[in-house]
């Protein structure tokens, strides 16, 4: 018999879905005929599949798998269509348990890879997965669906797709960077990363079996001249639903725009892309003339797949002006906004006028050209006001989407003056709507806030605009214009020095933040995964697993677990760090040999079983990770970065020195900073740098100024080595780095008063974060100027503070490249000086940190990016 339909395992808004009730039909007609199939649910939150197993079928461990493509309006008729060939034919599968669910892989949710995957199909041999693929192929053949851009299409049009891989998850490697990858083992039986490479690439060993069969029909190759008089020079962007390309119009020797479909839809036919193509055509021929609006020119049909033919708008968007600006700390200049914002809502209005709704306004949607003038681009989703059609329910852009069009409900004027309000804040303030905390107003983040002195008059246009009531909103764009013009004839800004915000770190806010930390260690305790003293990382990374490293696994954890201990007194904590480093010290690496590094590898494993043993006083702790740092010593050098190499081994040995006096240790430390000296690199002037080694990726080949990296954070455990040997051989390298990194500095903000550094010699500066800019490299000046070794080290140090402090508020909560690591930054500089200032400037974006805090079932979160 077949498992009793979901109804007992699923939510009620689960059962109701349409995708469930297909699944309880089809099965009904089967319960006789067919022997037991076991349907489960994933325990992942994060993955939500139904399960299909027939427990008489062992599966092999890898092996070619078919995904099944659908769209949400076809995905009933899909299932209906090839799950009774599912239940006859195959041994085990999955699906998405929802409409709402497939709509969010289908949008990328879930990554690139994962995009129209609505089924998984395991085969169990070559034979079995050509036969289904044939059956699948026919039953779905009328039917429509995405392209599935990790895999190979069955043929053109076909929704079967098909690529070698891993069938679970119990092969995994970790790669020298740290990333842990699902894995497959080659003929020779040795692990390799089963990579979805988009587009698709089979292993170089495996023989396609549906090519082998002559079921797989040739794809039409990638053609660059449309209709004989469009050229496809470049690719200007690309993204799921469309890319865009610069291209050439042959007969009217003239460049223009071509709008191509997205990986998601190239060669899959579907209506769809045609119905966008031909329909954002009519509506830009709606709207002209208008000179700032692109020309449309052509639908072109290739291959059965369409293009959108348009006028060439030289020059860059918004969204990329903003960000260039926002990397040297600089916020756009209110007078241009004002002017931008007089142009765009006037064209606006004059969508409005044509009862449209524009739908989609953000800053990457507007385009500026070298003479300052400005274009409204994609009307892609632009429709009549009021229409209910279901193909534009939740139709925009997260942050930028009113709560009524995240809703689903018809648009209309009020959704883009709040479009508009999230385009205002985000230019002022630098602060991406679509990166911001999860299901919380973008007002969480006050403008104000995040960049301060903006009059109360501009905040208050933009918070009106963003009202969660449309009423309270403005009735049309131009009452919007006339508040702004009336905004600047008042004065828009007034510069507010460093340190002169009315906020202060007294008991109250001492008292609310360790109230918020005291939460955090509850969440740990609370977390643990109920299989073994430790914690599943949710980030990509670490692959949902029990992760070992500092940087997204339990070691990182661990180090918390540990201060918040002690800082409580913590009973429970300390008993749930004892068994932690247990388990931490049993667990055994995903890499194939053992990675040496600090934040990714063996010695940020040391670190953390050597800070629980120092805080529980076990000798039996600190002896383990003494032995640890035995076994990292005669591990081969690699990458000399803090983050995953040689300088991050060298912290270690240190650490173990300080806790331990153990003579071995210093050693150990010693001969780290020896082959970081061999390694170095020079020139004529005395700079001193490092480059990164092969075998890291796209860190290979790279001379990193940063701190994650790059020259600062090797310099900086140099100069703790030197702090505890007084070895002048190392001083060469340490003040040649600290010279290097001084010549390349830029300076920073409106006002100039900040510095800031590129990632590499040549690139325009990063954002002054730890890993890369500011918030690390000033961390090294600052070690520096407490030695005395560099006259201006300490002004240095302070430059970078003031950048940091006010060239990084629209950060989020990650401590390599947000908030949490350059507030501690200032909190040092602050230890290090006693000047008020920098704990006046940590305390607002702390505020800002605290806008990502989450409850989930009673305990407190922060999302990573």
């Amino acid at each position: 018999m077949i498992e009793p339909r979901l109804a007992s395992s699923a939510t009620a808004s689960d059962v109701s879905d349409p995708l469930i009730q297909v699944v309880n039909e089809v099965r009904d007609r089967f319960t006789t005929t067919l022997p037991s199939w076991q349907i489960t649910r994933s325990s992942d939150p994060m993955e939500q599949w139904l399960q299909f197993h027939n427990p008489a079928v062992t599966l092999p461990l890898q092996g070619w798998k078919l995904h099944i493509s659908a769209h949400t309006s076809s995905a009933c008729e899909v299932l209906h269509s090839v799950l009774p060939i599912l239940l006859t034919h195959a041994g085990s599968f999955k699906m998405t348990s929802s409409l709402s669910r497939l709509a969010l892989l289908n949008q990328g949710r879930a990554g690139n890879s994962q995009i129209g995957k609505f089924i998984t199909v395991y085969p169990r041999s070559d034979d079995e997965a050509v036969t289904l693929a044939v059956l699948l192929d026919k039953a779905t053949q009328d039917l429509e669906g995405v392209s599935i851009p990790s895999d190979r299409a069955l043929r053109p049009g076909s929704l079967i797709y098909y690529r070698y891989g891993g069938f679970s998850s119990q092969l995994l490697v970790q790669n020298a960077i740290g990333l842990i990858i699902p894995a497959i083992r080659a003929p020779e039986h040795e692990l390799e990363p089963d990579l979805r490479h988009v587009p698709y690439k089979a292993p170089s060993w495996a023989t396609d079996p549906f090519i082998r069969a002559g079921v797989a029909a040739d794809l039409p190759a990638f053609q660059r001249i449309l209709a004989q008089q469009y050229v496809l020079a470049s690719i200007i962007a690309t993204s799921i639903n469309s890319t865009i390309y610069l291209g050439c119009d042959l007969e009217a020797a003239r460049t223009c725009v071509i709008k191509g479909p997205g990986f998601a839809h190239y060669n899959n036919y579907d209506s769809s892309s045609r119905f966008k193509v031909q329909y954002e055509m009519q509506i830009l021929q709606q709207m002209m003339p208008n000179a700032h609006i692109p020309t449309p020119f052509a639908v072109v049909e290739q291959d059965r797949n369409h293009y959108l033919v348009m006028e060439d708008i030289e020059g860059e968007t918004l969204d990329a002006y903003r960000n260039k600006r926002m990397a040297r700390g600089q916020y756009v200049s209110l007078e241009k906004l004002f002017s931008w914002s007089r142009h765009l809502c006037q064209l606006l209005d004059s969508i409005h006028e044509r009862n449209l709704i524009y739908t989609d306004m953000k800053p990457s949607n507007v385009m500026l050209n070298e003479e300052g003038l400005i274009y409204l681009i994609d009307f892609e989703l632009t429709h009549e006001a009021g229409d209910a059609d279901p193909k534009w329910h939740g139709c925009g852009t997260p942050g930028y989407m009113s709560p009524a069009q995240q809703q689903g409900q018809p648009a209309t004027v009020a959704d883009d003056i709040y479009g508009y309000g999230a385009f205002l804040y985000a230019m002022l303030t630098g602060a991406e709507p679509s990166y911001a905390p999860l299901a919380r107003p973008l007002l969480d983040r006050p403008s104000g806030l995040l960049r301060p002195g903006l009059s109360r008059a501009l905040q208050g246009i933009v918070e009106r605009a963003l009202a969660a009531d449309p009423q309270v909103r403005y009735r049309s764009m131009s009452d919007l214009s006339a508040e702004l013009d009336h905004a600047e004839q008042e004065g828009a800004f007034s510069p507010v020095p460093f340190g002169g915000e009315p906020f202060a770190l007294d008991e109250a806010a001492r008292a609310h933040y360790s109230e918020l930390a005291h939460k955090l260690l509850a969440t740990l305790c609370h977390t643990v995964s109920r299989h073994a003293d430790a914690w599943e990382s949710a980030h990509p990374i670490s692959y949902g697993l029990l992760a070992r490293d500092i940087n997204t696994g339990n070691s990182g954890t661990l180090l918390a677990m540990a201060e918040l201990s002690e800082e409580f007194a913590d009973a429970r904590g300390k008993a749930l760090l004892q068994a932690s480093s247990a388990w931490l010290d049993a667990s055994l690496p995903k890499s194939i040999q053992p990675l040496p590094g600090l934040y990714v590898g063996e010695a940020g494993v040391g670190t953390a079983l050597l800070r629980a043993g120092q805080l529980l006083r076990d000798t039996t702790l600190l002896q383990k990770a003494a032995l640890r740092g035995h076994t990292i010593a005669t591990l081969s050098y690699g990458s000399p970065d803090l983050f995953n190499g040689t300088a991050g081994r060298l912290r270690f040995h240190l650490f173990l020195w300080h806790v331990l006096q153990d003579d071995a240790a210093l050693q150990a430390a010693q001969a780290c900073g020896s082959h970081l000296l061999e390694t170095a690199l020079s020139n004529a002037h005395g700079d001193v740098w490092w480059r990164i080694p092969e075998g890291y990726d796209s860190l290979s080949g790279q001379e990193y100024l940063g701190y994650a990296h790059g020259a600062a954070g090797i310099a900086d455990t140099l100069l703790d080595l030197f702090d505890v040997t007084g070895d002048e051989r190392l001083l060469p390298a340490i003040m040649g780095a600290g010279q290097w990194l001084a010549r390349l500095a830029q300076p920073g903000l409106d006002d100039l008063s900040g510095l800031n550094w590129p990632r590499v010699k040549g690139e325009p500066p990063t954002a002054a974060f730890w890993c890369h800019g500011a918030g690390g490299i000033g961390r090294f000046f600052l070690h520096a100027s407490q030695t005395g070794l560099f006259p201006d080290a300490a002004i240095i140090a302070e430059r970078a503070a003031i950048m940091v402090a006010r060239g990084t508020r629209n950060a989020g909560p990650t401590h390599c490249h947000g908030l949490p690591g350059n507030i501690e930054f200032l909190l040092d500089m602050y230890r290090a000086t006693h000047n008020a200032a920098y704990t006046t400037e940590a305390y607002p974006l702390a505020k800002l940190l605290e806008a990502f805090a989450q409850e989930q079932e009673g305990n407190l979160v922060f999302p990573s990016e």
